[in-house]
């Protein structure tokens, strides 16, 4: 200060001072030296500016661009920073790891819902908390979103990592009690290791929540980014786009499994099987390409298109063949939860001038686990069309003998499971429980996945209705299906 005044006549910058009343506050200085006529030094003029209310102002607006105002925690822009400075630091340690972990709050907009925008804040309050329990000064908390969270850990071992992540389940796993009520949040994380040397922080971001989008997607708790996930991310992401034009494009098509009467080895119907052959990914499963149908919405047309193709079909086997034919298709929870099943089914069966005793449809657990009294009054509607309802993949669920009593079912089909490996691998217990269960309710089954002769025996003797597998024959094209049916007609199989 000093030297600026006798080298250049003035000073100027920012000091701390004390007021009368003690206390301390920063101001703007400028401090200029005064010369008399003969150039000889004779005073000095300062100007000042309380800064207070600047510094005030400035610091509000440091807040509001770098913290989150509900929890204080950094907004994404700081917390960049912060772990800009820890890679610095940490650069020549290399038996510590820093860890990014992406955390969202999976249903946070249902219970918004439910409960208001007022009490969300009381909730991820609570969440917070939860997750700073679980935490030390090597980790840093960021909310990056409404309902999404950052965590760096910087010098933890692996072991560390995996014991803190069991600590944020478990801590967030338990149910915060809002107006006496037990709310449940349900979170995902993607986790991704900061590698030696790397230092693209945008990279490692992006990296984080691709991995907690995947883990999301896969019905996970949490999942360590590795490499090859990105074009496992991408190739669903093209998937997800391409099945929203199957329909246009014509790449689906309907495969036909022969169902046979076990007590007269004949054919007595089919179930249809959806197959996908793309023009970009080639043949497709099933178990691939549904679950994202199902996720997208796509599923809806896709099983309108699926519904109708069957029973045009249908129509033409039981012209041809015989009256009693019938055919079994699956219906998505997804249809059931968005769509008038009763009214889709009723207008199909009149289109293709069909009774209902031609159409079985098959349905899983999950069409039951939501909203129980709507789905039970909509399949007491189709079965008074008199189409016939199958409980598919019986036994792999928990509560499927409490719906077996719920519900009117006509048929329970064991899943392959149960059959697949007997004798070697499976003594057919389970399968003779829900043999006997079934027919001590009134109902028929049907057993998939048989494949030798030794399982047609034990389903024969066991007094299983009717059976569906490879011994018989795989699924076919409809054209081969039909030479089968014709050949199932003149002669037995």
């Amino acid at each position: 200060m000093w030297r600026d005044i006798i080298d250049l006549g003035r000073w100027q910058g920012e000091i701390w001072d004390r007021r009368k009343g003690n206390e301390v506050y920063l101001k703007f200085l400028t401090i200029i030296s005064v010369k008399d006529d003969y150039g000889a030094q004779s005073g000095y003029v300062g100007i000042f500016e309380d800064l207070t209310d600047l510094k005030y102002k400035e610091e509000s607006i440091d807040k509001l661009q770098n913290y989150d105002i509900l929890t204080a925690l950094p907004k994404i822009s700081l917390m960049k920073k912060l772990i800009s400075e820890a890679i610095e630091k940490n650069l020549t340690k290399c038996n510590l790891k820093m860890y990014l972990i992406s955390l969202s709050i999976d249903n946070y907009n249902d219970i918004k819902d439910s409960l208001g925008l007022r009490k969300m804040d009381d909730l991820i309050m609570e969440a917070v908390k939860r997750l700073e329990k679980s935490m030390d000064k090597k980790i840093v908390l960021s909310r990056t979103d409404k309902d999404e969270f950052m965590i760096f850990i910087s010098n933890f071992k692996e072991s560390e990592l995996k014991k803190f992540i069991n600590n944020v389940l478990n801590n967030i796993n338990r149910p915060v009690i809002i107006d006496k009520e037990s709310v449940y949040l349900k979170v995902t994380m993607g986790i991704c290791t900061f590698f030696k040397g790397e230092r693209d922080l945008n990279s490692i971001i992006e990296k984080a929540n691709m991995a907690r989008t995947y883990a999301l997607q896969e019905q996970c708790s949490y999942i360590f980014y590795k490499e090859g996930l990105r074009e496992k991310f991408i190739r669903k992401i093209k998937m997800d786009n391409a099945l929203r034009n199957v329909l246009k494009n014509k790449e689906i098509y309907l495969n036909y499994q022969p169902q046979v009467d076990l007590k007269t080895n004949k054919i007595i119907g089919a179930e249809a099987l959806l197959r996908w052959k793309s023009y970009e990914f080639g043949r497709v499963s099933p178990e691939n390409f549904i679950p994202i149908a199902e996720k997208n919405g796509a599923i809806i047309p896709i099983g309108q298109w699926v519904l109708e193709e069957a029973l045009k079909k249908a129509n033409a086997w039981k012209k041809q063949y015989f009256e009693n034919f019938c055919i079994a298709v699956n219906i998505s929870p997804i249809q059931f939860k968005n769509t008038n099943m009763f009214e889709t089914i009723k207008k199909a069966l009149e289109k293709y001038d069909l009774s209902g005793e031609s159409l079985e449809i098959e349905i899983t657990e999950g069409v039951l686990i939501d909203n129980i009294k709507d789905i039970k009054i909509q399949l007491g509607k189709i079965k008074k069309l008199g189409v016939k309802i199958a409980m598919d993949d019986f036994g792999t669920g928990y509560s499927s003998l409490s719906y077996l009593r719920k519900f009117n079912f006509d048929k329970v089909k064991i899943d392959r499971e149960f059959v697949k490996d007997y004798p070697e691998g499976e003594d057919g217990t389970i399968a003779k429980i829900i043999i006997n269960l079934s027919q001590s309710l009134g109902l028929k089954v049907i057993a998939e996945g048989v494949e030798t002769e030794e399982q047609i025996k034990f389903l024969r003797n066991n007094f299983c209705d009717q059976i569906q597998g490879y011994y018989y024959s795989p699924p076919l094209s409809d054209w081969e299906f039909e030479k089968l049916l014709r050949k199932n007609i003149m002669e037995e199989i």
